[in-house]
């Protein structure tokens, strides 16, 4: 497992026990609270079937029984259905107090891509693909260089969170296209907001340009001298600092 294999370099005194049992019912067994959570595509599958409030009353549950500053981190398929339960779960925890958003959000307001109803939040990471995953894939021809998948992380709520960021930080929720004179892209910035992107090209070297078409969902960046222009308006940068 991967916590046996990083158990060396990592958490060399760690310990891990398997202990089987009801993932929905077996919670109670266990009175020590813990620093980490984990649970990979479990809305997806265990809780495929649950309404919202049972889903939410589940999350909920999850989250007391965490140590102070611990972590709940809920990883899914990069489906629309998964990322829009993510968010709406996400919504619904921001606003009782519930949780406190770690990522992949950079502010607490209501999901902005969820109002917007067209794209959902997911995340896109390229990587080196095993050989065993290769060989399954010769007959298949997916695109098995990219990892594609929804996330979400979670801490109980403490201290009043901070002043809301600014527009000039965010989180790219698509790769950026190159168009005439611009290189084009969306952000979820810190202020809560979505904005459509771009940064002009007449400056850059093709090498900047080729690492910035290389970015992909989910990276955060930094506009360096940004304004907004333009009716929707449009967050033009010079640069990513």
């Amino acid at each position: 497992s991967i916590a046996q294999k990083l158990r060396s370099p990592l958490w060399p005194q760690g310990r891990w026990t398997v202990v089987p049992g009801d993932l929905m019912a077996g919670l109670d067994r266990f009175h020590e609270p813990w620093d980490m959570i984990l649970l990979g595509s479990t809305l997806n599958e265990v809780l495929a079937g649950a309404a919202p409030d049972a889903v939410f009353r589940w999350v909920e549950n999850l989250l007391s029984r965490l140590a102070p500053g611990g972590l709940l981190l809920i990883v899914e398929p990069a489906l629309h259905t998964c990322a829009e339960r993510i968010e709406r779960l996400r919504d619904d925890l921001a606003a009782g107090g519930r949780a406190r958003i770690l990522g992949p959000c950079l502010h607490a307001a209501p999901c902005p891509l969820l109002k917007k109803g067209e794209v959902w939040c997911h995340e896109v990471r390229r990587w080196t693909p095993p050989d065993s995953l290769l060989r399954l894939n010769r007959r298949l021809a997916h695109q098995v260089q990219f990892l594609k998948f929804c996330f979400l992380a979670l801490t109980p709520p403490g201290p009043a969170p901070a002043a809301p960021g600014t527009r000039d930080t965010g989180r790219l929720v698509a790769p950026f296209h190159e168009l005439k004179g611009r290189l084009a892209t969306w952000s979820c910035a810190a202020d809560g907001a979505l904005y459509p992107c771009e940064i002009q090209t007449r400056h850059l070297t093709r090498n900047r340009i080729k690492e910035l078409m290389h970015l992909e969902r989910g990276e955060r960046v930094h506009w360096r001298d940004a304004r907004v222009i333009g009716d929707p308006p449009t967050l033009r940068a010079e640069e990513l600092g």
